[in-house]
């Protein structure tokens, strides 16, 4: 934990058709949590659908990406770091 950010585990799919799966274990919650949204892509930001909020979305820009690592900027904590599996 780094200056009392919370961290989870998630798991982000980005499928075929625009489809987006987000899979987390959280510490608040009693199990594994999973969600299915849509997401695009336009003028350089990620958009994910909110559920339930039509033309509501989660935005993020790029920072930084490579064959190993992704780092994002946006939606609701910030920064997101990522690493390929």
């Amino acid at each position: 934990m780094v200056n009392g950010s919370k961290e989870t585990d998630e798991i982000w799919q980005f499928g075929a058709g625009g489809r987006f799966k987000l899979t987390a274990t959280d510490p608040r919650a009693s199990g594994v949590i999973t969600s299915e949204s849509t997401f695009n892509v336009e003028n350089n930001t990620l958009k994910i659908a909110l559920i339930g909020r039509a033309g509501k979305f989660y935005t993020f820009k790029l920072c930084v990406k490579d064959d190993v690592k992704m780092i994002l900027f946006g939606g609701l904590e910030g920064f997101h770091f990522f690493s390929k599996k």
